[in-house]
């Protein structure tokens, strides 16, 4: 065989097997098989704490002797003073209120305070109350000793339990162990019923008209109204980081 017809023999193989390639390309591209499914879900997102009360809206003082000019208890509704007074050594009555889950709420830690606070008439008066909003005072503000004006306070049930030395706050079960509260919970008792009876400051020489004698910015003051606050706070219980818990237990009200 001479060099020319080597030349074409190569040339004609070299065709040949570009055509197999090219075949086979294309074979390989047009068999494929090929299926696609899609499936979805939907998360309606409505559903969050809910809960249920007894009591907060029947919150009431009974019928008592109209000696104390001042108001009692403040209506958690409006933030207004109820329109009662009493008299020394009354009891006042309480509707203990209650909470629990309402249908279709997630589970919850809840949480509780309680509150006394004081306003008082104004200097040399025992019929003007100082209303300011910086008004409302603590005990420790006034130095008034609780224990003269009271002869038993209200207090957080014992199913709530301390979450800090230094705190009011009061989580129902433990700090340790928060109890889930859901829409199966049965009404908790938020307050432990004792009902709030005042003592007789009379006999210490104050005027039945007032409450107590103290003094505030060197002046001679007396008790005019006694303010019982009821904070409540929840929080999810499921996907709750421990440390988001913790600050949570002795978070205040924003």
């Amino acid at each position: 065989m001479n060099k020319k017809t080597k030349r074409i023999t190569v040339g004609l193989v070299a065709v040949l097997c570009f055509l197999l390639v090219f075949a086979l390309g294309f074979g390989l591209t047009g068999a494929y098989y090929a299926a696609n499914r899609r499936a979805s879900g939907t998360v309606q997102m409505d559903q969050g704490i809910k809960l249920a009360f007894t009591g907060l809206e029947t919150l009431q003082n009974g019928d008592l002797t109209s000696k104390l000019e001042g108001k009692i208890l403040e209506d958690l509704e409006t933030d207004k003073p109820l329109n009662k007074s009493i008299a020394p050594a009354a009891t006042v009555k309480l509707v203990n209120p209650t909470i629990t889950g309402a249908t279709g709420t997630t589970d919850f830690y809840v949480k509780v305070k309680l509150t006394y606070r004081y306003r008082l008439y104004e200097a040399g008066s025992t019929t003007e109350i100082d209303d300011a909003p910086t008004a409302l005072y603590t005990a420790d503000d006034l130095g008034l000793d609780e224990d003269a004006l009271y002869a038993t306070q209200v207090v957080i049930a014992n199913t709530f339990g301390e979450v800090a030395a230094d705190s009011d706050w009061k989580v129902y079960g433990t700090k340790a162990a928060p109890t889930r509260v859901n829409a199966s919970t049965a009404a908790i008792p938020i307050l432990n019923g004792t009902d709030l009876v005042f003592e007789d400051w009379t006999a210490a020489g104050n005027v039945e008209r007032g409450g107590p004698v103290v003094t505030y910015n060197e002046a001679s003051r007396e008790v005019a109204q006694v303010v019982l606050t009821l904070d409540i706070m929840t929080i999810q219980a499921d996907n709750l980081d421990p440390t988001d818990l913790e600050a949570w237990l002795t978070a205040e009200i924003a």
